[in-house]
C-alpha cells in the first residue's frame, strides 16, 4: 500500500469522471516496488462499477498518461506465465508547483509583466521619459549606454548604420583569465569528471530491440513477450538437461547390470565377498601371485 501514490492520485489527477478517479486510487493503493496487479475485477469493486466501466477507465487513464498497462506482467515467479495479472505502473507525479505538503497544495505563481510592444526601428530601454530628445527613441540611462548619443544610433559618413563586429571563432584568452582570476589563489582545481562506464552491447534475450541497453527500461509490452520468451527457452533447456542426465543414468545402470550378469565371481549385488567386484576373472591369479611373491620375499629376508 502506497499513502503517498493515494495522495497524489486524489490531488493532482487530471480526470473529472468520479470512478475514473476511484480506479487510479485503488491501483495507487496497490502501487509498491515493482508495482501494482489488481485485477479488473478488485477495480470495479473498489468504484462501485462493472468490469466493463473499470476497463474504460484503465484506457482513460492510460491516455492521460498517468498510468501504464504491462500485460501479464504482474504476481510473482511463482505464478504461470500465461495466468499473470497486468502491470500497473502509476506515472503521476506532482506538478512543479505543488508544495509537497500532506495536502498538495498548488502555489500560485505569479503572471509575469507585460512588456510594451517594440516601436519601428527602435526598442524602449527605460519605461521613464527624458525632457531632451524625441520621446520615441532609447533613452539614455545613467549607468551607461553603449556609445549612444541620446539613445540614438550612430550612422556613418555613408549614411549606412553602424554594425556591431562579427564575433571571434578563436577561443577567448580573456575569459580563461578571468576564470583563473575568480578562482580564489591557493584553492586546488576542480576534478575532472569521471569517465562514462562502458555500454553493456551485450545482446539480452529478456528485452526488446528498442530497449536492449537500457539501464531502467521503460514498461513496454515488446520487452514482456521477450521476457517471458527467455524464460521459455532457459525451461526448456533445462528439461534437456534434466533429461540427458537421466538418459546417462539409465544407460550406466544397464551397463553395470549387464557386467554383475556376465561376471561369474560375485553375486547379484555386485559384491565379492565384502569387497565390490571389478568384474575382472583375472584379478585372482594376479592377486594370488603378488601373494607368493610377498611370502618368498619375507622367507628370504629371515633366511639372510
Amino acid at each position: 500500500m502506497s499513502v503517498e501514490a493515494s495522495a497524489i492520485a486524489l490531488h493532482h489527477t487530471r480526470t473529472t469522471n468520479p470512478t475514473t478517479k476511484l480506479v487510479l486510487t485503488g491501483i495507487a493503493n496497490h502501487d509498491g516496488d515493482g508495482g501494482s496487479w489488481p485485477s479488473i475485477a478488485t477495480l470495479a469493486k473498489y468504484a462501485l462499477c462493472s468490469e466493463r466501466t473499470a476497463q474504460r477507465a484503465v484506457k482513460e487513464l492510460v491516455a492521460l498518461g498517468e498510468i501504464a498497462v504491462v500485460t501479464q506482467a504482474g504476481g510473482t515467479r511463482d505464478w504461470r506465465s500465461d495466468r499473470r495479472p497486468n502491470l500497473y505502473r502509476f506515472l503521476l507525479k506532482c506538478p512543479p508547483n505543488c508544495d509537497r505538503s500532506t495536502s498538495h497544495n498548488l502555489i500560485e505563481q505569479p503572471a509575469a509583466e507585460e512588456l510594451p510592444p517594440p516601436t519601428d526601428g527602435v526598442t524602449p530601454m527605460s519605461p521613464r521619459r527624458i525632457e531632451r530628445g524625441d520621446a520615441h527613441v532609447t533613452p539614455l540611462i545613467e549607468w551607461g549606454d553603449t556609445g549612444d548619443v541620446h539613445g540614438v544610433t550612430p550612422v556613418t559618413e555613408r549614411g549606412d548604420t553602424a554594425m556591431s563586429p562579427k564575433p571571434s571563432l578563436e577561443p577567448s584568452m580573456e575569459g580563461d583569465a578571468g576564470a583563473r582570476a575568480s578562482r580564489p589563489s591557493g584553492s586546488p582545481p576542480k576534478p575532472p569528471k569521471p569517465p562514462k562506464p562502458p555500454k553493456d552491447t551485450r545482446t539480452r534475450l529478456d528485452r526488446c530491440t528498442r530497449h536492449q541497453h537500457d539501464i531502467d527500461a521503460p514498461p513496454c509490452g515488446a520487452c514482456a513477450d521477450a521476457n517471458r520468451g527467455a524464460q521459455a527457452a532457459a525451461q526448456a533447456r533445462h528439461r534437456a538437461a534434466d533429461l540427458e542426465r537421466s538418459r546417462s543414468a539409465r544407460a550406466a545402470a544397464q551397463a553395470l547390470q549387464a557386467a554383475i550378469d556376465a561376471c561369474q565371481l560375485c553375486d547379484d549385488r555386485g559384491q565379492r565377498g565384502r569387497a565390490i567386484c571389478n568384474h575382472d576373472p583375472e584379478q585372482v591369479e594376479r592377486d594370488a601371485r603378488r601373494a607368493a611373491e610377498l611370502r618368498a620375499a619375507l622367507n628370504h629376508r629371515k633366511a639372510s
